[in-house]
């Protein structure tokens, strides 16, 4: 059995501006890192489709857009968000939304 380096984490991508007018905003993509460091991303959109990277610093690079995408990490103990994007979010309601998708990822989860 391999050691792993670390746990896997669960992670969306939140779009606070859509540059290119194709994705949207608020959560655009769910993903996980995997204990090695490689990510697997899924959109969520009309044409989904799942994408591989060799690390979440790769995903930063072409999706972040300059800050205007960040990983919102699931898994307690990890965010790429500030103190400022968290309150941009809670007063655009993405907080809201964000809730909903935990809610019904844990209720999925449930029933499985």
């Amino acid at each position: 059995m391999v050691d792993l380096p670390r746990r896997m984490r669960r992670f969306v991508l939140w779009r606070k501006e859509d540059q290119t007018g194709v994705s949207g905003t608020g959560i655009v993509a769910q993903g996980i890192q995997f204990g090695d460091g490689r990510v697997s991303l899924r959109w969520l959109s009309d044409h989904a489709s799942t994408a591989n990277f060799d690390s979440i610093d790769d995903v930063r690079a072409i999706h972040g857009h300059d800050g205007a995408t960040v990983v919102d990490w699931m898994d307690a103990g990890w965010s790429d968000y500030n103190d400022e994007d968290k309150e941009k979010a809670f007063q655009q309601g993405i907080a809201e939304v964000d809730a909903q998708f935990r809610h019904e990822l844990a209720t999925e989860q449930r029933d499985d």
